[in-house]
């Protein structure tokens, strides 16, 4: 296909058009795949040629597009409420079914294809014809199994058949449904109705998930996070009225995490010289989990000729991928790497740059995700958002966080928000690890976009988008006024998004990266050089995605809106500060310069916005004007004084002084830039054209393709 692809390519440059709804399709659905193609021999100039060709008539695909999705969404629509109204569905979770329910088996590798068995034996009332069983997809609670395998009823040759049997001697037989819920397209569950005869006491139903017995296609893929007690919920209509009740027990299984694949090592970023500080280890598979079944032997270098390392390590089943290393020295003044090297795979990992001081600075610099969550929707349980904050503490090794649960009318919301409080709660351990209590308010209707609102204090009120009181961003703000909260934009340019609605008071951040990529610009930046197919076709579909959206943070500071930045993984999968990709790139981090790893300090800095975000790398960036530091506003009548200290985790390729003027031109740009070329770096430049009230912010570029945003300074004119 790639010879056959370079050969059109080759053609004229318009000839390359017919095939282009076919190769976009094509290889949207080929990134899907494990493996990835590279183009050998393939310039500039042809991609260019395709690029140009696809855009010549994106016009027309799109017009095309809309049709196609438009009729899908209708027919889809209409299949969805006839697949629901075909039995009114009503729990009654007060009043427990009767039977039980066993599955094999008990665990399960992430990744992998697998079939589990759920088995229902039926209770002393027995279950009359027109009765049914409930299985709801295992969602981990929220995260449903649905967005990695989209189980089926219809075909035992494709992946994720399901297939139900009874086993009875009445010779009752079974009807199988796969039904979406409109409320919420992310969960499905599986009806089994009981046909022909009644099913007694002691008779069974065999439900199996991935049946592979008429196929070895049928198979379904396990989801790539790793969990314990991963529950399918059961429940029983034994009156054939539509009234469905909980059974005695709920299978459950365990998620154990795959092969290793690389791995990390984090440690803090000011270390007080010859004062003994920990890093953290963590061994990871390809998606994002502690490797539990990890043994080999980790050893540590320096530098430094005179730093005292651990010793050669060999992990053990009880460290479950992850260690904690306390006594580590180093004396030499300056920007250290400790390197970590595993002895029985070829792993090697530099930590982030860790600067050795002869007295802590008065804000030390925190690390954390404030942005993230194990699922779609609300969690039932305590128990996911207790794996949320464990992955953040004990494997990425965050100082803070935050999970930003979303909401759904298929839960309980005041239940479930009652124990997603009473979990930041418990989490919350000052001087140790940080919590805060949050949620993420959606409502793109007349650009107002995604925010995530965040709580200073346990136990406050969750707002809904779809409440009346709160379905706009004044109506909540006026809500939050007399609370501890504030507000962060987040995806800005993928949502689309307009600053007309401004209040730098409970907005005084924004988030400007995530997994869904940066927000800086009205546009998605290409930073690669090169590209495997998969690569590119992807670029081009963010591009296709991307036309037509506005609402830039660099849009935001031309307005007038004061904010700072962070940048946040948006993780779905439980695994906030991780390092898996999210639906468009690797999820990112804040940094928060604060005096003490409390609530009080990190929220008194993310108010005054003594922030900055990266791309997941731990970056360590000073940045001051006229020696205010960033997030701080100022007059002045002479010409600003910049500064910039850049320690990076890979070799600095540019350093762009932005500035955004906001009162005539209304625009932001590169006033000034420099090219490193080197891992540490000091920035001085003074601004001779500062003629109007502006303010000033830092990007940082790494040739590895990290990257870095200081919060701006604002300065006036005196």
């Amino acid at each position: 296909m790639r010879n056959y692809f370079i050969k059109v390519a080759k053609k004229k440059r318009y000839e390359v058009i017919d095939m282009q709804p076919i190769l976009i399709l094509g290889m949207l659905l080929y990134e899907t795949k494990e493996k990835s193609m590279h183009i050998d021999g393939m310039d500039s100039n042809i991609f260019k040629i395709l690029e140009k060709a696809l855009y010549e008539k994106i016009i027309t695909f799109i017009s095309f597009g809309f049709f196609i999705v438009s009729f899908i969404i209708i027919c889809g629509c209409e299949t969805g409420i006839r697949n629901s109204d075909k039995r009114l569905i009503k729990i009654e979770e007060n009043v427990q079914g009767e039977g039980n329910a066993s599955i094999t088996p008990h665990e399960l590798t992430a990744g992998r294809f697998e079939t589990l068995t759920i088995e229902y034996t039926v209770g002393p009332s027995g279950i009359p014809e027109g009765g049914a069983i409930w299985i709801d997809d295992p969602d981990f609670n929220g995260m449903g199994w649905s967005i990695f395998q989209n189980f089926q009823v219809k075909n035992p040759n494709d992946n994720g058949y399901v297939s139900a049997r009874v086993i009875s001697s009445n010779m009752a037989t079974s009807e199988l449904e796969r039904i979406s819920p409109p409320s919420n397209q992310m969960r499905h569950y599986i009806i089994c109705t009981i046909k022909d005869a009644p099913l007694m006491a002691g008779d069974q139903i065999i439900v199996v998930y991935g049946d592979t017995s008429q196929s070895k296609s049928g198979a379904g893929k396990v989801p790539k996070r790793a969990y314990k007690n991963v529950t399918f919920r059961l429940y029983t209509d034994t009156d054939a009225n539509g009234i469905f009740h909980p059974a005695k027990t709920f299978p459950v299984i365990n998620i154990r995490s795959s092969r290793p694949s690389k791995i990390i090592i984090t440690g803090p970023s000011f270390v007080k010289i010859d004062r003994p500080f920990e890093t953290t280890v963590r061994i990871l598979d390809q998606y994002g989990n502690p490797a539990e079944d990890y043994s080999g032997t980790v050893s540590f270098t320096s530098a430094d000729p005179d730093a005292d390392l651990p010793e050669s390590y060999t992990f053990s089943p009880i460290d479950k991928g992850v260690h904690v290393f306390h006594q580590n020295y180093l004396h030499a003044k300056g920007i250290h790497y400790i390197t970590a090297k595993d002895l029985t795979y070829p792993f090697e990992d530099q930590s982030n740059p860790i600067a050795m001081v002869e007295a802590l600075p008065e804000y030390d610099l925190y690390w954390g995700d404030l942005h993230g969550h194990h699922g779609h929707i609300f969690c039932d349980s305590g128990q996911l958002n207790s794996q949320y904050y464990d992955y953040a503490r004990d494997v990425s090794d965050l100082d803070f966080t935050c999970e930003t649960a979303k909401s759904s009318s298929y839960w309980n919301v005041e239940e479930t928000w009652s124990a997603i409080s009473k979990c930041c709660y418990l989490y919350n351990d000052p001087g140790k690890f940080v919590t805060f209590l949050g949620f993420e308010w959606m409502n793109t209707t007349r650009g107002q976009g995604h925010h995530c609102v965040y709580y200073r204090d346990d136990y406050q009120p969750y707002y809904s988008p779809e409440s009346e009181s709160s379905d706009t961003l004044p109506e909540l703000w006026n809500l939050l006024s007399d609370k501890k909260a504030i507000t962060v934009p987040h995806a800005t340019i993928y949502t689309g998004f307009n600053w007309n609605d401004q209040n730098n008071k409970l907005r005084p951040l924004a988030e400007i990266y995530s997994a869904w990529g940066s927000s800086e610009e009205n546009r998605i930046p290409s930073r690669q050089e090169s590209y495997s197919l998969r690569e590119y076709f992807r670029m081009l579909a963010k591009k296709i995605f991307h036309l037509g959206k506005f609402g830039s943070v660099q849009q935001g500071l031309a307005q007038g809106n004061k904010m700072g930045f962070i940048a946040c993984s948006d993780t779905h999968w439980g695994q906030p500060g991780g390092t898996k990709k999210g639906l468009h790139a690797v999820g990112g981090l804040t940094a928060v310069y604060a005096k003490a790893l409390s609530r009080s300090d990190i929220w008194d800095s993310l108010l005054n916005r003594k922030t900055y975000g990266t791309t997941g790398a731990r970056i360590l960036l000073n940045f001051q004007i006229n020696g205010h530091m960033m997030g701080k506003e100022f007059k002045t009548s002479s010409d600003p004084i910049i500064k910039v200290k850049v320690s990076g985790t890979s070799i600095i390729q540019t350093i762009d002084i932005m500035k955004c003027n906001y009162t005539t031109s209304k625009k932001c740009f590169i006033s000034y830039s420099e090219k490193p070329n080197k891992k540490k770096t000091i920035l001085s430049w003074v601004d001779k054209d500062f003629t109007e009230d502006c303010c000033y912010y830092v990007r940082v570029i790494q040739y590895d393709g990290n990257m870095a945003w200081s919060s701006p300074i604002w300065v006036n004119q005196r």
